[in-house]
Order: C-alpha cells, then sequence, then structure tokens
C-alpha cells in the first residue's frame, strides 16, 4: 500500500518494492538496505531527476492499476490455473 501512497503523492518511493511491482520499480524505487549512506544518495540528487523518477513512477502505477489491465492480468492467471493456456 505505501507504494501506491507514493504514486498518489508523486514522491520517489524508498525501500525494498514487492515482487508484484515489477516493471513499475526498475529505476524508480530507491533501495534502501537501512543505511544512512542510501538517505543521502537521494538527498545528494538532482531535484529534476527526483522529480523524473517520480513522475516516471506514478504514471507506471497509473497504467498498472488501470482495470483493464488488473482485469486481464486476472484472466491470465485464472486461465493458467485452470490448464486453458
Amino acid at each position: 500500500m505505501k507504494y501506491v501512497e507514493c504514486a498518489y503523492a508523486g514522491s520517489v518511493p524508498l525501500g525494498e518494492p514487492s515482487l508484484s511491482l515489477g516493471e513499475v520499480a526498475r529505476g524508480t524505487v530507491s533501495r534502501y538496505s537501512g543505511s544512512i549512506f542510501d538517505l543521502l544518495a537521494d538527498v545528494r540528487a538532482p531535484l529534476d531527476e527526483l522529480e523524473e523518477r517520480a513522475r516516471l513512477y506514478r504514471s507506471r502505477m497509473k497504467a498498472l492499476r488501470d482495470p483493464r489491465t488488473v482485469r486481464s492480468s486476472f484472466e491470465d492467471q485464472a486461465a493458467r490455473a485452470l490448464g486453458w493456456t
């Protein structure tokens, strides 16, 4: 849920993304290992770079949460589970 909230807020997410985010997280989520150096890397990053990452993350999350995408993904998973593919 925190990653959805980051997208709504237009923020750069920080942490270990869930596997379900897949490509959404690539290049947009800042990894955080618990080290202050991870935080400093983002604090020192140029603002326009952070804004672009936040914009990209938000647009990817919007596409991921699109009802047509969610329905299609569910139908694909159900078909595989039922052995229809």
